[in-house]
């Protein structure tokens, strides 16, 4: 299959490799236009119908990551690919949280890469992680044990803010860690204007294999997000087909990892909040001015322990002044929920990982 009638940006200011992968891709039928630096590239959104942008990190003018941030207000619907050296994995992390969908890293030997993600984007965006995708974690997975340093900065670049303002919602949490990298991981997921996501997780692997599963979460989430802003799909809005995506994401990593999960979708419109579930390191509750309860979800195995799962879940219209909180780490997660003081992901001397994620209305 050849990109006949794709359209593609590329903004890179290497001339030389920006005219080889010009070329590669004209040979392939793709309409390209060029641009040498992130302003360009703006520009160019603004002059010509897009369908997908393949960029630089580091350029002239105004860097690929600001291009991103900037692209994402006012062109989030068209996937950003990232073609980065590998010196730069703290800045590609960064790329994938503003909403880059995918990266490849310089020197790219085969262009054939380049061109199967572009047909993965644009063609067939409904398609679970391809190999060539899951070998690329995979490699990631393996730097990362060679390296304490970048899995920390890594998995941290991942965290949002401690407080943060969604759709007639907000979401704070608190995570304390012991190592330098957390078992216990969360996402905020902006979907549209009214519609908000998040998931709380506990991990059960080594260090290294945090940093990857975290990488692998916000890749995972990244792709459904985009096709829903396509209009292609709408699983990111549906907690329970995410966390059968999620367990299948994961068990094809081979990794062998898994972990306690919780996964939210709220609208806005109707207050409607959604939860699935699957294993019972995790707990939910219900909480109010003065009481803290459980909500009961039959056990379930955890992601990643088996191919085919089925979550518990649980639905529920909010109503001002009640939260749903995720909780893991026993009674340290229950006394910092109820000091209320979101402070973030931090690292200190704790006897073991703990954290909660609070959602309330705004």
């Amino acid at each position: 299959m050849d990109l006949s009638g794709i359209s593609i940006l590329l903004v890179e200011d290497d001339p030389v490799f920006r005219h080889l992968l010009s070329q590669y891709l004209q040979s392939q039928n793709a309409e390209v236009f060029q641009a040498a630096d992130g302003q360009q590239g703006l520009d160019m959104m603004q002059w010509h119908q897009i369908q997908l942008v393949i960029a630089d990190l580091t350029m002239p003018v105004m860097s690929g990551l600001d291009m991103i941030r900037a692209m994402q207000i006012e062109h989030a619907s068209v996937p950003i690919v990232v073609v980065s050296g590998n010196h730069l994995m703290d800045d590609v992390l960064q790329a994938l949280r503003l909403g880059a969908v995918d990266y490849l890293v310089k020197p790219v030997a085969n262009f054939e890469q380049i061109k199967q993600v572009v047909l993965e984007q644009v063609k067939a965006p409904a398609k679970a992680l391809e190999t060539h995708e899951q070998q690329r974690l995979t490699d990631n997975l393996d730097a990362l044990a060679n390296e304490a340093h970048t899995a920390k900065i890594a998995q941290l670049s991942l965290f949002p803010n401690a407080s943060v303002q969604g759709p007639g919602c907000q979401i704070g949490y608190s995570i304390r860690h012991k190592a330098a990298t957390s078992s216990v991981y969360l996402e905020v997921v902006p979907i549209d204007d009214r519609r908000q996501a998040f998931l709380f997780a506990k991990i059960y692997a080594n260090e290294p294999g945090m940093a990857f599963t975290s990488m692998l979460l916000r890749t995972c989430i990244n792709h459904k997000v985009q096709e829903y802003q396509r209009g292609q799909g709408r699983m990111v809005t549906h907690p329970s087909s995410m966390l059968n995506y999620l367990n299948q994401a994961i068990l094809q990593s081979g990794a062998g990892i898994t972990m306690d999960i919780s996964y939210g979708s709220f609208d806005s419109s109707t207050q409607r909040l959604s939860l699935a579930q699957l294993g019972h390191g995790v707990r939910s509750f219900l909480q109010s001015a003065h009481s803290l309860v459980p909500i009961v979800m039959p056990n379930t195995p955890a992601l990643g322990q088996q191919p085919q799962v089925t979550p518990a879940t649980h639905t529920r219209t909010m109503k001002p002044g009640e939260a749903i909180c995720m909780l893991n780490g026993g009674l340290a997660a229950r006394e910092a929920l109820q000091r209320g003081n979101h402070s973030g992901v931090v690292q200190e001397q704790v006897e073991h990982d703990f954290g909660y994620l609070s959602f309330q209305l705004s």
